[in-house]
């Protein structure tokens, strides 16, 4: 008996709890027009709670042609060669858990030993990173982006600039090798 009233119990604190979750669910947020600008928005929010995945593209402004190479990624576009005014895309997710990032690989200019490798993460709890390194060796330079922000890398012989473009269905990095 003892143990019949227990799982009732249980069964009726579930069924509250669902019921409470789901009310908040169906809830909607009204936004005054007195909110300013810096207020997040609902993608902000999901950039920042890890719901989003994140794809990556290398565009190729060089006249010469450039190597790509995808490590870590869901789907891609192919690796290999990118001729001058190109771009090859890569999209992927992990979990904000492990060490692994969301779309990881290569791009070197052909014909030379320069090569710079790039990761992309969209971790729980905090913005999107992107990460360069020269030489594999886990000396990676890790930022953090906001929507907009550009940065530029001169490393390993070559430039490359780094946008996280506006986010959609994904948080969208764009890398143009010079």
């Amino acid at each position: 008996m003892h143990m019949t009233v227990k799982s009732a119990s249980i069964a009726v604190g579930a069924l509250a709890l669902i019921a409470t979750l789901s009310a908040c669910s169906g809830s909607t947020e009204t936004v005054s027009s007195a909110t300013t600008a810096s207020a997040p928005t609902d993608i902000d929010r999901e950039a920042s709670l890890g719901l989003r995945s994140t794809h990556v593209c290398v565009l190729n402004s060089r006249t010469g042609e450039i190597g790509v190479q995808w490590s870590q990624y869901d789907t891609a576009g192919g690796n290999g060669v990118v001729a001058g005014g190109v771009q090859l895309c890569a999209e992927g997710s992990h979990s904000s858990f492990t060490p692994k990032r969301d779309v990881e690989g290569s791009a070197s200019v052909e014909g030379t030993d320069k090569v710079i490798f790039f990761q992309a993460h969209n971790a729980f709890g905090a913005s999107p990173s992107f990460g360069v390194d020269c030489v594999s060796e886990g000396n990676w330079v890790d930022d953090h982006f906001e929507i907009g922000q550009e940065r530029t890398y001169n490393d390993c012989g070559m430039s490359i600039t780094v946008t996280r473009q506006a986010d959609d269905d994904w948080i969208n990095f764009l890398i143009d090798v010079k």
